[in-house]
């Protein structure tokens, strides 16, 4: 009743804590206005919207803070977090698209020179991990990834608190330099 803990846990009539704890509807509210107008055209590459709403950045960071202080939360951290990765990663994608009208820009006759854009194709983590330590298996000589070592190299990740130069470590000792 001192409203020190606000929202904490859910009320019941014997007056005992219950373990279930509840979010305030304002937190909800602003965690979802991050995710429908910041997170999700973010990640679908939408950019006009993400531009378009680049103005939320400090709404929304001031609300966290705000939220921090008076809910007790330190979990909202990960959203002021997103926050400035949202508006960090929006100011590189500008700094690209000037950068990409410098080098390809009009030419005398107002014809414009189109670049397609698409998405970076990547590997499976374990096959990247393997080309990073082990080597690129040359195609042109019939060469392919050593399955014993993909298998061993997904093992390794599955390790609780690993990291790229453990398996590096790992791998250089058990599968480049055996003997070491």
């Amino acid at each position: 009743m001192n409203g020190k803990k606000r929202y904490q846990y859910l009320s019941n009539l014997g007056g005992k804590k219950q373990n279930q704890c509840i979010t305030p509807k304002p937190i909800l509210d602003m965690q979802q206005t991050i995710m429908d107008n910041i997170v999700l055209p973010l990640v679908n590459s939408q950019w006009n919207t993400v531009q378009e709403n680049l103005f939320l950045v400090e709404i929304l960071s001031a609300r966290v803070d705000n939220y921090i202080n008076y809910y007790n939360m330190p979990s909202l951290i990960l959203y002021k977090d997103i926050l400035t990765i949202y508006s960090n990663m929006l100011n590189e994608h500008i700094q690209l698209i000037k950068l990409e009208r410098i080098v390809y820009p009009a030419d005398r006759d107002n014809i414009c020179k189109f670049v397609y854009k698409t998405s970076m194709i990547t590997l499976k983590p374990e096959y990247d991990l393997y080309n990073s330590i082990i080597g690129r298996p040359n195609l042109a000589n019939n060469e392919k990834h050593d399955p014993i070592i993909i298998t061993h190299i997904q093992q390794l990740m599955n390790q609780p608190n690993i990291d790229f130069q453990t398996i590096k470590t790992i791998l250089l000792q058990t599968w480049v330099n055996p003997h070491s």
